[in-house]
């Protein structure tokens, strides 16, 4: 009698820890940006650590990281002559990049993994990755995480046709070569702290085609958050709606990466901020400016590129 009371009693404790947990979660759906006025709990430091290197680590590795890597950035004359005078590339907002498939696949094809992912959970597993799934496909939200994100487009490849006739004048511009080293080298000596909450720190990363790969870059995130010893019990609802934070914004640098596999001969490397995920958190504004585009105004940054 005495073992089914305890057993209750404790099944009455975990019921209700489940139930705050998905409180928090659910506080937090359609709400993200308030995270940018609190800060992070320093609880949960060292696993935006972990989650940052698992959205990043394997997009920063490949062909364009070796020392002698060179790097195309397809453009017309005019173009030419711009980056050439000032020494300046534009990275431009994730939002703002002229093909809408840029946007639409990743968060698509979070949608379906999301899905995917809960119907082979169970219990409180399967309730946090269908809250997650309300808030890390919800427009606001990923908005939020692709407004931290900004890139200058670049290829391993100088000879690829789609390029040539896509950005560089119907084949009439140029392939201006950098150096992937040194490239980094002058970038890397102006700032720029990985754990800055101030300035954007750049990172060559490329561009993921294979949904295998896409799909072991998620699966490793959800299963970092399962792994947390604050899984499922948070302690307090600050920390449970900044671990569902961590995940949604986690998810959605992984996802800032992810193209069709049929674009696979572009073998494109983006110019992108590293550690946007610290910029998403303490709700810093980047220097962005607008420039007029053929059907709307696009947002982008200067990023210099020489010494």
């Amino acid at each position: 009698m005495i073992r089914e009371t305890r057993t209750q009693q404790w099944t009455q404790l975990a019921t209700l820890c489940i139930k705050l947990f998905l409180i928090a979660i659910r506080n937090c759906r359609g709400t993200l940006r308030s995270m940018d006025e609190t800060s992070l709990p320093t609880e949960l430091e060292p696993l935006k650590f972990r989650l940052r290197e698992a959205a990043l680590q394997a997009t920063l590795e490949g062909e364009h990281a070796r020392d002698d890597a060179v790097l195309y950035h397809y453009t017309d004359e005019a173009g030419l002559r711009g980056i050439l005078n000032s020494g300046i590339l534009w990275a431009t907002t994730l939002p703002c990049l002229e093909d809408e498939e840029e946007t639409k696949y990743p968060i698509d094809f979070l949608g379906v993994f999301l899905q995917d992912r809960q119907s082979n959970e169970s219990g409180i597993s399967r309730h946090f990755i269908r809250e997650l799934q309300a808030t890390a496909t919800g427009t606001k939200d990923i908005a939020h995480c692709l407004d931290h994100q900004a890139a200058t487009c670049l290829s391993i490849r100088n000879k690829t046709a789609s390029q040539w006739k896509t950005y560089a004048d119907k084949s009439r511009g140029y392939a201006l070569g950098f150096g992937s080293h040194k490239l980094l080298g002058v970038l890397g000596n102006r700032c720029l702290n990985p754990e800055s909450t101030v300035d954007p720190n750049w990172s060559l990363r490329r561009m993921v085609y294979d949904t295998d790969e896409q799909r072991k870059t998620l699966n490793s995130i959800i299963d970092l958050i399962f792994d947390s010893r604050y899984f499922p019990d948070p302690g307090s609802s600050r920390i449970g709606y900044a671990l569902t934070a961590l995940a949604v914004l986690s998810l959605g640098s992984a996802v800032a990466a992810f193209k069709r596999p049929c674009f696979t001969s572009e073998h494109e490397v983006r110019l992108t901020i590293a550690n946007h995920l610290e910029l998403a958190l303490s709700g810093s504004s980047l220097p962005i400016k607008t420039r007029v585009g053929l059907n709307r105004e696009i947002q982008y940054l200067d990023v210099c590129v020489t010494d």
